[in-house]
């Protein structure tokens, strides 16, 4: 019974173990990739490289001279924009009340100055010719006056102090005469140059002061450097901005001509890309769409690789030679960021690469 039941045992643990293995073994088969891959119509000898659409401008980083908070914002994503036009405008209060201030002084400036320019006054002469005339009579009186008593004196009929007392009289009405005289003469020849030079320098500087106000509050505009389209807008009203470069741009405009495509190629090819060859590239997605390339420059500086396309043998620890085209068809509408798969047209077997 022994000898007809283990052969039986094994029998059934054999089958066991095979029908367990077939149905646990998983099955494979070929699937389709979830989008159909870009198919180049460039010869073999082709060079492939990931590539993004920017602007012929590249992304122009717009910031603002100087911080604040955000008062109005001019713009939204999309506006064509003209070089100079506002972007968007930063509290002005207290700039504006500064460049008041300075229009305030500069007017005072300017009236000292024109009441230097006006003198003399027409009012200030006819006291003063009155003055000189009775100066004059005063300096006649006082000389007859003593005329009279040096004769006298001559003649015995008067004192050496009565003579000296009339002396002293004429000559200090002669001295009240001249003083007079110069007074007039002054008034009459108007400001002194150098009250004058000095008025209109403190001018020049009430002016200098007032247009550095008007420009720091022209700074509190933040207006486009270019032509362009604006592409983005990272800042809302009330918000605070920050001078100087950013991480995320408050604005990002964009040359609004023809974009580029600026594609990384791998170092191991970079001795194969030609100036000028032929090229096309293919938009990734359901359905790739078809850019023909113009080719527009070499950036001959070579640098670390930073876009990655995830296939599982692609090199990280590699750099990458730039090469910007312009788009001159795009079979649909394309946007700047996307992402596309460029092929270049290489150097042929034998043919030695044109040196950037």
């Amino acid at each position: 019974m022994i000898r007809r039941l283990l052969p039986l045992l094994a029998a059934l643990s054999l089958g066991f173990a095979v029908a367990v293995t077939w149905l646990l073994t998983p099955s494979s088969a070929v699937t389709a990739p979830p989008n159909k891959p870009a198919r180049s119509t460039l010869h073999e000898g082709r060079i492939a490289g990931l590539g993004i659409i920017e602007p012929r401008s590249e992304l122009v980083a717009v910031a603002s001279p100087t911080q604040g908070i955000v008062d109005e914002v001019m713009v939204k994503p999309g506006d064509l924009v003209k070089e100079g036009q506002a972007l968007l405008t930063l509290e002005r209060a207290e700039r504006q009340a500064e460049v008041e201030a300075r229009q305030a002084a500069l007017q005072l400036e300017e009236s000292r100055l024109v009441r230097l320019e006006a003198q003399p006054r027409s009012e200030d002469i006819p006291p003063l010719e009155a003055r000189v005339r009775s100066a004059e009579v005063e300096a006649q009186r006082t000389q007859g006056t003593f005329e009279r008593v040096k004769a006298a004196r001559d003649a015995g009929a008067a004192s050496m102090e009565d003579l000296e007392q009339r002396r002293f009289a004429m000559l200090a009405a002669q001295a009240t005469l001249e003083q007079v005289r110069a007074e007039l003469a002054r008034i009459k020849s108007g400001a002194w140059k150098a009250d004058l030079d000095v008025a209109r320098r403190e001018v020049d500087a009430a002016r200098a002061a007032l247009a550095k106000a008007r420009t720091d509050l022209d700074r509190l505009t933040v207006r486009a450097p270019m032509d362009g389209t604006v592409l983005k807008v990272e800042v809302q009203a009330g918000e605070f901005a920050t001078a100087g470069h950013l991480d995320s741009p408050m604005v990002t405009l964009g040359d609004a001509g023809p974009m580029h495509v600026r594609a990384e190629i791998d170092e191991d090819d970079a001795a194969r890309v030609r100036p000028g060859a032929s090229a096309e590239a293919f938009t990734r997605g359901r359905d790739p769409v078809r850019l023909a390339l113009k080719f527009v420059r070499i950036e001959p500086s070579v640098r670390p690789k930073t876009t990655l396309r995830g296939v599982v043998t692609e090199r990280v620890d590699t750099r990458v030679l730039m090469v910007v085209y312009e788009i001159e068809k795009a079979e649909a509408p394309v946007y700047v960021g996307q992402q596309v798969d460029v092929f270049i047209d290489g150097a042929q077997a034998g043919e030695a690469p044109a040196q950037p």
